[in-house]
């Protein structure tokens, strides 16, 4: 880690001291992650004009729709939202980057699921963990399928309770060397 000097309002410096307390973190461990979050996520969501929004919310919106509009939901945003959220990160929309944007970006960033992944030559298990309701497990299927289709895979099996996702997918297999990337979205 390399030292620097920022000036910071006194009772900004108080919270983030207490903050880090709390967290088991020093100041300097805490101050570096909020600097890496705000760099790696909530610039994205400002220069987006996207909302953060609490899950009480999601779980009230989603249960007035239908499933079948749920599903196509999740479905259209996952086939949009790769290729324009990775372009955010100067990163391509690549078979590898689509489990870093499942992962760490929609996973850890934006924490809309803990996503798990276990990969084994060419058949994937996706499992995602979250607290909102049944519906949203119906939303994180669809999105999350069709981010790895947009690549070539194909999805084999889901399955949804109430808190839990879990995809089974088929991917291509490619040599090392060559990157599986997902065609370009084209606008008329």
């Amino acid at each position: 880690m390399t030292n620097g000097t920022v000036s910071v309002e006194e009772k900004v410096l108080r919270k983030l001291a207490v903050e880090a307390r709390m967290s088991g973190l020093s100041l300097d461990d805490l101050v570096s992650n909020v600097l890496e979050d705000h760099l790696s996520f909530y610039r994205y969501t400002k220069r987006s004009k996207a909302m953060i929004v609490r899950s009480p919310f999601i779980d009230l919106v989603f249960s007035q729709i239908p499933d079948q509009t749920v599903r196509k939901i999740g479905r259209t945003l996952g086939r949009e939202q790769p290729e324009k959220t990775l372009a955010n990160f100067e990163m391509n929309y690549t078979l590898e980057n689509a489990v870093k944007l499942v992962q760490e970006i929609f996973g850890k960033k934006a924490n809309l699921f803990e996503a798990k992944i276990e990969k084994r030559t060419n058949i994937w298990d996706i499992t995602l963990h979250h607290g909102i309701s049944r519906k949203w497990s119906i939303f994180i299927s669809e999105f999350v399928a069709a981010i790895f289709t947009g690549v070539g895979a194909s999805l084999v099996k889901t399955k949804i309770d109430d808190f839990r996702v879990e995809l089974r997918i088929r991917v291509p297999l490619y040599e090392e060397s060559k990157e599986l990337v997902a065609p370009r979205t084209t606008k008329s």
